[in-house]
């Protein structure tokens, strides 16, 4: 009975860390995408953007996210581009 015990509430934990992370989720996707500031993520290898907002898709003339996505290359933006290499 013991085991049954341990098991339901494992399994109650993880539901419960399992809504809290889709509500940080949540959280965070409205901050970013409701912004009023151009905001980015890049992969740090390459500069490749992963993620971006509306309004940076739209401060740099694409007409979407996934056009932005698919074609801004953030290392080439950098004025030092060593720069990039020191992070």
């Amino acid at each position: 009975m013991r085991l049954v015990g341990q098991v339901l509430t494992n399994a109650i934990e993880r539901k419960r860390s399992q809504e809290a992370l889709r509500e940080s989720e949540k959280k965070y996707r409205s901050i970013f995408d409701n912004a009023q500031v151009g905001m980015f993520r890049t992969r740090m290898g390459d500069g490749k953007v992963v993620d971006c907002n509306d309004r940076f898709a739209k401060n740099y003339g694409y007409e979407s996210r996934q056009a932005c996505i698919e074609n801004f290359d953030a290392s080439e933006r950098y004025v030092d581009p060593d720069d990039r290499k020191k992070t």
